[in-house]
């Protein structure tokens, strides 16, 4: 027995678990946090920037250092037309560089290179071979430049591509941040949706507990003779209507449920509780101007419109210089020594070998440099075009906020003053018809009159909470 009970026991311990659901209390400000943290959209789209900021760490490896080695030994014994200068020759070299291309679109490069030959079977006179066959070592030290001076004069071009990655960047940045706002504005709206889908759920419970209690009472009634037949059958009816009613909201409720779970990423196994946040009805802060000029200093789409255009601007200014021939200035100055000793050879380097020119490429036709230039004027008129359309959109839009703030503020006091005078009228009512003075009919109909302004009081919060985001989002101080 007392085995029975422990085991009993023990599964009871270990069963509430398994069973337990996790709860969460909602509120804006976890809402906010809980998108931030968890929507894959947002984390989606922050990978943008992501790619943004290394394209642009990828253009500024132009200015990067590169080393190179290279090292090889070659045995060359190939059949020669004469052997008199010797059969084989036996050839190592390693050499080593360093290139640069600096921001004044300067290609500088120093390179050390080292060669060791040694040559067999050369004919002799007196002895004497007439190639020594001690190997010789010949060390290289030398430096080149090469400069543009007309495509990337003075690294205009070099640095416009760094200029043109950079502008990217940033437009993606704020693509990012516009796009991590929408999906916060939707989120906060799902939340008000589903906060107040509870409340007129609330509220047709209330109804539908009323309503039972009106139909007993009219059952009562008629009992006692005081009531008719038809006011039975009315409160019954209107006792299931709203309990149908009920069943709907409930699945209005889940379906807005639904939807705040898809933004959190949170699955059905978490029970939601919502905390009422601050709905107090304040008008706009701000005057209308003062709006506008914030929603043109801090719309996220805007800045990025912006950074679109300057990024365009810049590539036309690249595509126009495209179109001239390139001019480049060389230089070069090597210093070499050959030895059979290779500390002599390296010690002793002071023979110069120098060589100054100048090269050009003339593309005749350059059709190509053409039409990118005509293909980059075209991007930036685009752009321009899309940043007035923007910007006529803000304007529009910052109007249409800032009249609906205050008008649905309006609307709120109004409404909510008259599901005061509703509620206070059916309770009138309902005393009268308790005295025999009414009838059902008019409980029935007030009853109709105080759910519809209830739910006509809801609807007006929300619209209000929802205009006030939509407010801040156009002026671009959204959260």
């Amino acid at each position: 027995m007392f085995r029975s009970l422990f085991c009993l026991s023990l599964l009871l311990c270990f069963s509430v678990p398994l069973f337990a659901s996790e709860s969460l209390t909602l509120n804006t400000d976890e809402v906010v946090r809980l998108v931030l943290e968890k929507n894959f959209a947002i984390k989606r789209t922050e990978l943008q920037t992501k790619i943004a900021e290394e394209n642009l760490r990828e253009t500024k490896s132009l200015f990067d250092t590169n080393l190179s080695a290279e090292a090889f030994h070659n045995v060359d014994t190939s059949a020669r037309a004469s052997t008199f200068f010797g059969d084989r020759t036996d050839t190592t070299a390693w050499d080593v560089s360093l290139t640069r291309k600096i921001p004044t679109g300067t290609t500088t490069e120093l390179s050390f290179t080292n060669q060791r030959q040694k040559t067999f079977g050369a004919a002799a006179i007196g002895g004497v071979p007439i190639i020594s066959t001690t190997p010789l070592y010949e060390p290289t030290l030398s430096f080149s430049v090469t400069q543009s001076l007309v495509q990337n004069a003075l690294g205009l071009d070099d640095r416009r591509q760094v200029e043109m990655a950079k502008r990217a960047y940033e437009s993606a940045d704020f693509h990012t941040k516009h796009a991590v706002q929408q999906v916060i504005f939707r989120s906060l709206v799902n939340f008000w949706n589903l906060f107040f889908a509870q409340q007129h759920y609330d509220a047709l419970a209330e109804s539908v507990k009323a309503s039972s209690s009106f139909f007993s009472t009219t059952r009562e009634k008629r009992k006692l003779g005081t009531a008719q037949s038809t006011d039975v059958l009315s409160s019954e009816a209107i006792f299931l209507r709203r309990e149908g009613e009920l069943l709907s909201a409930e699945r209005e409720r889940a379906r807005f449920e639904e939807a705040l779970r898809a933004d959190l990423e949170i699955g059905p196994d978490v029970v939601l509780h919502l905390q009422d946040g601050p709905q107090k009805l304040l008008p706009p802060d701000k005057e209308f101007n003062d709006l506008l000029k914030d929603a043109f200093e801090h719309r996220n789409d805007y800045l990025a419109a912006r950074k679109d255009l300057e990024h365009s601007e810049v590539k036309l200014k690249m595509e126009n210089l495209s179109r001239w021939p390139r001019l480049d200035l060389t230089g070069t100055l090597a210093l070499n020594e050959i030895d059979p000793s290779y500390s002599s050879a390296v010690q002793s380097m002071d023979h110069t070998n120098w060589t100054v020119g100048v090269s050009l490429q003339l593309p005749l036709e350059n059709r190509a440099a053409r039409a990118g230039a005509r293909r980059a004027k075209a991007e930036v008129a685009r752009a321009l075009f899309a940043m007035k359309d923007l910007e006529l959109g803000i304007e529009n839009g910052v109007t249409r906020a800032y009249k609906d703030v205050s008008s649905h503020q309006e609307v709120v006091m109004k409404l909510t003053r008259a599901q005061e005078l509703e509620r206070a009228k059916l309770r009138a009512e309902f005393h009268k018809y308790t005295q025999g003075r009414s009838s059902a009919e008019m409980i029935i109909r007030f009853q109709d009159d105080l759910l519809e302004a209830e739910r006509r009081a809801i609807e007006a919060r929300r619209r209000y909470i929802e205009s006030v985001y939509t407010l801040q989002l156009a002026e671009g101080t959204f959260p």
